[in-house]
């Protein structure tokens, strides 16, 4: 079903559904900021090898809070380019101290194995041996006690494991 189809049916159905207000927010156009003039040429070229010659503006705006030490929430729609804030951001820090460890937190593992292979693509030219790993239930247990261990780089968990994997120990 279409959306326009689902919205009529929803708005017009007398007995189901009570819609309070509806509106159409139309779509703007990207607003892009050169990669090269966000961030230093090292990362410019992790970026050039995936492809990116620009970022959006909210990505450059907010990489610029980040490297200021603030607080930063980025709230836009899928696949408007959240990840590659925080993977640049670790980029930067990896550059600055190559001994860094990064925790990144997801709530549900198929966006966990999914970030795992894109901070595998991205990061993978400038980390430590051990790279990337994942933690959560479906890891072994022989290679979640080597990661307890042996921690990667960074590491890339959900809040349960969080609590039942590492907090005990």
């Amino acid at each position: 079903m279409a959306l326009q189809q689902f919205l009529h049916e929803l708005e017009n159905e007398p007995n189901h559904w009570e819609v309070s207000s509806h509106r159409e927010v139309p779509g703007t156009p990207p607003v892009m900021v050169p990669a090269l003039s966000a961030v230093e040429n090292d990362i410019y070229e992790l970026l050039t090898n995936r492809g990116i010659h620009d970022l959006y503006d909210h990505q450059a705006e907010a990489l610029k809070h980040i490297r200021e030490g603030k607080d930063v929430v980025v709230a836009t729609p899928t696949a408007s380019g959240k990840s590659l804030i925080y993977q640049i951001a670790i980029a930067e820090t990896v550059k600055k101290n190559p001994c860094t460890f990064a925790l990144m937190i997801f709530p549900i593992k198929a966006l966990s194995r999914d970030q795992l292979e894109s901070a595998r693509l991205f990061l993978a030219p400038i980390l430590r041996n051990n790279g990337v790993a994942v933690y959560d239930g479906d890891t072994p247990r022989n290679e979640r006690s080597i990661i307890r261990k042996n921690p990667p780089a960074i590491l890339i968990t959900n809040p349960d494991m969080l609590h039942y994997g590492f907090l005990p120990y």
